[in-house]
């Protein structure tokens, strides 16, 4: 018996080769976290892992940067994870995990524990990978090495071959798809699958597919609707500030017949890689972080004195940190938040991040700006509380004791996007693009070269 978990970590983002603690994403810091054995289990549970650097590493500088830009080595990377599930997992790991949760107090809660078998984690284009995994798993289960693994191969190119569903060629591979599904059903009919969800826990950093891919998968799926039939429990922490139109999330929908199937995606403060971490100031960062260590702390077996101790160096209160803004080369494509109204209603289940109310409100997306009212007023009435995410125990912990308070606040570095004083305002205007350019330079610079150092390096492969 053991535990499977697969991390994926963003677009030029690796553990690797970083040399710098302090720029590790939030995937480094759970793959960190994770203890090789569950004490609280008798006997100890053992906990696989597999870490997956992202996109573009590991590559010479001008590969590296080409297939990270166009997400190249992606079903590479996701033939690489399915490889390590179905080698590492059998039916019957895991048998239980808890005794079932009473009633649900509120929707944070999960309903039930379920079999705590796998856990994807992902940032970015590496979330987008752990995606495409769940879908893989749902199409083809998890096939045997002894029995049918032989066939992954070929069930792989024909679900990639069969997209252009008009020609010819492609009704052929569906054809020899839908022969090759009909020779694997026996096996995920015959007691070789476990009953309910496989993958019970799916943690996701701001999932960015490959442009191109935006609404439909390589396997001609829905990117954003969820298989009802292999997850259970899936979390996003979502940007509320990107505006760049090559980061476009995937939001992703409950599958309306799963209605045990548990769906929490939350807006925070923050561009792209405030969610999902890298920056050497990683208050906002650290936010996701405990958001996702207070779900999934009582399934995982984690280093919490670890965990906890990665916001000692905060430099803002918490939930204050100014936003980082990438630059932007074309023009942008701001996020079409949820409004108080829709959060609660919607398949999508999106809430808000309670630590945006500690944000400068120069610094709201502009959506937001003429909702700042009502979404202060639904913070306090009871009737409008699906509008935000309620904080697990864990995250009122962090809060607690988060080491920068309210009347410490440092001087930070300003906003670039904080309004102008006085009246030259087209001045102040340039001077926020030219701080922009000169931050994301600054920050590409450091970020390619530290890819660690897997470009230069892999020259002496």
């Amino acid at each position: 018996m053991k535990r499977l978990v697969v991390l994926c970590d963003g677009t030029w983002e690796t553990a690797l080769f970083q040399a710098e603690e302090a720029r590790l994403t939030n995937v480094s810091r759970i793959a960190n976290a994770i203890l090789p054995l569950d004490g609280q289990k008798t006997p100890a549970l053992p906990q696989v892992k597999l870490y997956l650097p992202g996109l573009g590493t590991g590559q010479e500088l001008a590969m590296g940067i080409v297939e990270g830009a166009l997400g190249d080595g992606l079903l590479a990377d996701i033939r690489l994870a399915y490889y390590f599930i179905a080698q590492n997992w059998s039916p019957g790991d895991e048998a239980s995990a808890t005794s079932p949760h009473s009633p649900r107090d509120s929707p944070n809660d999960p309903p039930v524990s379920l079999l705590w078998q796998i856990f994807l984690f992902g940032f970015s284009r590496g979330a987008y990978i752990a995606r495409l995994l769940l879908t893989l798993i749902s199409i083809i289960g998890i096939l045997s090495p002894r029995d049918n693994l032989h066939m992954f191969p070929e069930a792989v190119r024909l679900l990639c071959s069969h997209r252009d569903g008009l020609s010819s060629k492609a009704q052929r591979n569906q054809a020899e798809l839908d022969d090759l599904l009909q020779e694997i059903a026996p096996a995920r009919l015959g007691g070789k699958m476990t009953a309910g969800p496989i993958v019970t826990a799916v943690v996701l950093f701001d999932t960015v597919p490959l442009l191109h891919q935006f609404e439909r998968s390589p396997f001609g799926t829905d990117n954003a609707a969820l298989e009802s039939d292999t997850c259970h429990f899936v979390v996003q922490a979502l940007s509320a500030y990107e505006a760049r139109a090559a980061f476009r999330p995937v939001i992703l929908r409950r599958h309306p017949e799963a209605r045990r199937q548990v769906l929490i995606q939350v807006y925070f403060p923050g561009c792209h890689t405030d969610i999902g971490g890298g920056y050497p100031e990683h208050d906002l960062s650290d936010l996701t972080l405990h958001f996702v260590v207070g779900l999934i702390a009582d399934k995982l077996a984690l280093d919490l004195r670890y965990l906890a101790g990665i916001s000692g160096a905060a430099l803002a209160p918490w939930g204050g940190a100014t936003t980082h803004v990438g630059v932007h080369l074309s023009h942008g494509h701001p996020r079409h938040l949820p409004t108080v109204m829709q959060s609660s209603q919607a398949p999508t289940f999106e809430t808000f991040h309670p630590s945006l109310l500690e944000q400068l409100p120069a610094s709201w997306p502009r959506e937001l700006r003429p909702l700042l009212p009502v979404l202060r007023a639904s913070r306090t009435d009871p009737s409008a509380t699906g509008a935000w995410w309620r904080l697990t125990q864990w995250e009122e912990e962090m809060r607690r004791q988060w080491p920068v308070r309210r009347n410490e606040r440092p001087s930070l570095p300003s906003a670039s996007n904080a309004t102008a004083p006085g009246d030259d305002r087209q001045h102040a205007r340039s001077s926020r693009r030219l701080d922009r350019l000169t931050s994301f330079m600054r920050y590409s610079e450091e970020k390619i070269a530290g890819a660690g150092d897997s470009f230069s390096l892999s020259r002496s492969r």
